[in-house]
């Protein structure tokens, strides 16, 4: 409702408090620009997700929100809290957050505790330290060890997901690694799609050349991507 008594629906297809929060933004700018909302209505919702950034993917047998490029703990809380207000079963797929310094093991258990509150089935991949503490935290916080779940892989672990009984599957694909970690391929419908593969350094960060472009053709990249969080 606008102040001058102005209704208005509006819907969208994107996932998350933060993308209804900057599309409520955008609608008060534009509309105080003189755009009519009857018209900023249609292109709300046509509005489409950012890939790998809460992407709700439908495939056979659940539904995937890819949020494979949160790598922080406060949006991992907010992928989370997103995913509670799903219904039907509802499974996370993490393996961890790294890169945090002394605190690492302490924001995993954290986001194990976190998982337990919103999920029925956690399946943690790899084995490390960190995915030792998401699976700690999840127990403490009262996730039966009979629904947290073990796999090598993201490919493992959608196969587990699928695998797992349970209506309207909702699978939460949280954080993903670069190939420091381990190597990561998409699964769609069963179907594997090599991801290109980012050339990086000892530090995690992105090998540019002079022009910030990346071994992948057309993909460049800048900042602390290439020169590592600590210069941040």
């Amino acid at each position: 409702v606008h102040p001058d008594g102005t209704r208005q629906e509006f819907s969208t297809r994107l996932l998350g408090h933060a993308n209804v929060q900057n599309i409520c933004g955008a609608i008060a700018v534009a509309h105080h620009l003189g755009i009519p909302l009857s018209v900023l209505a249609p292109a709300v919702r046509q509005l489409e997700s950012v890939p790998h950034r809460l992407q709700l993917i439908r495939q056979t047998g659940l539904t995937v929100i890819d949020d494979a490029y949160n790598s922080n703990p406060a949006g991992a809380k907010n992928a989370l809290e997103t995913l509670a207000l799903c219904r039907g079963t509802r499974i996370v797929i993490t393996p961890g957050l790294v890169e945090l310094g002394e605190q690492e093991l302490d924001f995993n258990r954290t986001l194990g505790e976190q998982a337990a509150a919103c999920c029925h089935h956690l399946i943690t991949v790899g084995e490390s330290d960190r995915v030792d503490a998401i699976r700690s935290g999840a127990r403490e916080a009262g996730l039966h060890r009979d629904n947290i779940h073990a796999a090598a892989t993201v490919q493992q672990a959608m196969e587990t997901a699928r695998a797992l009984s349970g209506n309207d599957k909702m699978v939460l694909l949280l954080n993903d690694l670069t190939d420091n970690y381990y190597e990561y391929e998409v699964v769609i419908d069963k179907k594997e799609i090599p991801t290109p593969k980012l050339e990086v350094n000892r530090r995690g960060g992105f090998v540019v050349d002079e022009n910030m472009k990346t071994s992948i053709h057309n993909i460049w990249a800048g900042g602390d991507a290439v020169t590592g969080s600590a210069t941040v």
